[in-house]
């Protein structure tokens, strides 16, 4: 059985985070990651917020990140970053990493 792909699974609930669906994943990169016990995935991206209230929503959801819960199907959200790195009047960029581990 193959195993569920995280990264899209993780892209799907970020953008569910924001109300007005006016955000979208710019780049992303998504590399194997290990320890001495588990196994996972490393993942950095670039969202880009639109519309008159772009600031606001980048803003809310860098602040509310670190308290979400992702269902992500055979893995979990290890840790979870973002950062708003550009910001104009109609829209805003987001830097986010995140690491997902497999669920036994």
């Amino acid at each position: 059985m193959a195993k569920p792909d995280p990264t899209r699974a993780l892209n799907a609930a970020l953008l569910r985070l924001f109300e007005h669906g006016n955000a979208q994943i710019t780049s992303s990169a998504t590399r194997p990651w290990v320890s001495a016990t588990f196994a996972g995935a490393r993942h950095v991206m670039t969202l880009s917020v639109s519309g008159i209230d772009a600031q606001a929503q980048a803003r809310a959801f860098c602040a509310k990140l670190s308290e979400e819960e992702f269902n992500l199907p055979g893995h979990f959200v290890a840790d979870i970053a973002a950062e708003l790195t550009e910001c104009g009047p109609d829209h805003a960029r987001v830097h986010l990493e995140a690491l997902t581990v497999e669920a036994d």
